[in-house]
């Protein structure tokens, strides 16, 4: 029964019992009840007409409410009902698939950032950090399982922290930190619900920035050896011949002598540059920091001026590494030899510290308190060539920092809070390169 059909029995049901009851005393019995019967009957058919359907949406309404997609209404006979049912069992099955497609998007999403070899932090609408990937972790130097949810980019008191910081919203830049470290920042942002939702990407270019200078700098330098030593090597003859010549006048067998040791001394020099190149992959053997650097600590004294305080630190535990012991000499030499020019003035209090750690982290810090770096330097100081001293060649950073990554250690200079410039080496926990093959010359 429809609702039309259903309003019209109301109103006639309500003009028969209106009739009754102004004119009851000549209206028949049977006519009061039929008038009864037809209004019992109508209401009867609007609950079936529109309570049923008004029940149903109100059942949808919850499910929605509670998003049980899985669920879905019955049909209950009305027409309308089951029309409103069927309406809502596609918009649930419509409803159920976005989610599940939402819900592998999200899955995959998720896996894309884990897996990503870019850092990759997250935030909400006031900055705070709200999701980051095991890669920025690793990129901040920090343990796999940190919390940085709800941290701000600003507290961040790393370098690497402080870099993402000085770029600009919608920019990127390329830093160096002054550990070699060479990253690409981004710092960009995407809409969530009409408003602008920051994220960082932190893309690492250190291998390819690296490889770039080698391959420069290495062509440079076989160009420029191949050529000072070809001339070098003529030269040389001529005087030599010039020497036997003159060997009875002294004023010109002096000059010859003195060109002679000239030539040898630019040989030599480009010889310096030439090293870094022909650098041989290392030699490992068992070293102890502590024992290795004591033994060479007699070495270190003819070194290092009078007025400087050489002191050598353990503090205890395993301190074995896998390592070159001739090449991790030279990086200790070369960086105890900076650290003494690093110090320019003879007071009282001036020192050397050679700090090695043990244990689970073996770690060598070798420490002075001299002038320090300058920040704008820090970014600069393994670039090959690149010095702060006047007749510097640029080429005692650019070693260590060659022979530090042949031995796959993590190192820094910089320096810190309480006057003290830190060399910093951290050595792998296990660490195995092959056999050097001595080829014959």
């Amino acid at each position: 029964m429809t609702r039309d059909v259903a309003f019209v029995l109301i109103i006639i049901s309500v003009v028969f019992l209106s009739y009754c009851a102004l004119w009851s005393e000549t209206v028949p019995v049977w006519l009061i009840w039929a008038s009864v019967f037809m209004c019992g009957l109508s209401i009867g058919a609007l609950w079936h007409s529109v309570v049923r359907p008004a029940r149903v949406v109100r059942n949808g309404m919850d499910l929605l409410r509670a998003q049980e997609y899985n669920n879905r209404l019955a049909r209950v006979g009305q027409p309308d009902a089951d029309h409103i049912a069927e309406l809502f069992n596609k918009l649930m099955d419509r409803l159920h698939h976005e989610h599940i497609r939402k819900r592998e998007q999200d899955k995959l999403l998720s896996l894309l950032i884990d897996a990503s070899p870019m850092g990759i932090a997250m935030m909400d609408f006031d900055g705070h950090i709200t999701m980051v990937n095991q890669t920025f972790l690793q990129m901040m130097r920090m343990d796999r399982n940190a919390q940085v949810k709800g941290l701000t980019l600003q507290e961040f008191d790393n370098e690497l922290g402080q870099a993402i910081v000085s770029v600009p919203e919608g920019k990127s830049a390329t830093v160096r930190l002054g550990d070699v470290r060479v990253y690409r920042i981004y710092r960009l942002w995407f809409m969530d619900s009409g408003f602008r939702r920051p994220f960082v990407l932190i893309e690492s270019v250190t291998d390819e920035i690296i490889r770039a200078e080698r391959g420069a700098y290495e062509k440079v330098i076989r160009l420029i050896s191949h050529e000072v030593n070809n001339t070098m090597g003529g030269i040389g003859s001529v005087l030599e011949l010039l020497e036997e010549i003159y060997a009875d006048d002294k004023d010109i067998a002096e000059t010859i002598t003195s060109c002679r040791e000239r030539c040898m001394g630019l040989t030599e020099f480009i010889g310096s540059y030439a090293d870094v190149v022909r650098l041989p992959e290392p030699d490992l053997v068992q070293c102890s920091l502590s024992t290795d650097i004591e033994r060479l600590r007699p070495f270190l004294d003819t070194m290092i001026p009078p007025s400087v305080t050489l002191e050598l630190v353990h503090d205890g535990g395993n301190d074995m590494i896998q390592a070159d012991r001739v090449m991790l000499e030279q990086v200790i030499v070369n960086v105890v030899k900076n650290a003494c020019e690093a110090i320019t003035q003879s007071k009282t209090g001036d020192k050397i510290i050679i700090h090695t750690i043990g244990g689970k982290e073996r770690r060598l810090e070798i420490a002075d308190n001299g002038q320090g770096i300058a920040p704008e330097v820090t970014q600069r100081l393994f670039t090959p060539f690149f010095s702060t001293k006047p007749e510097g060649q640029g080429l005692g950073l650019t070693l260590v920092a060659e022979i530090l990554r042949r031995h796959s250690c993590t190192f820094s200079l910089r320096t810190r809070s309480d006057g003290f410039t830190v060399f910093t080496v951290l050595f792998p926990a296990n660490f195995t390169v092959k056999p050097r093959v001595n080829k014959p010359t």
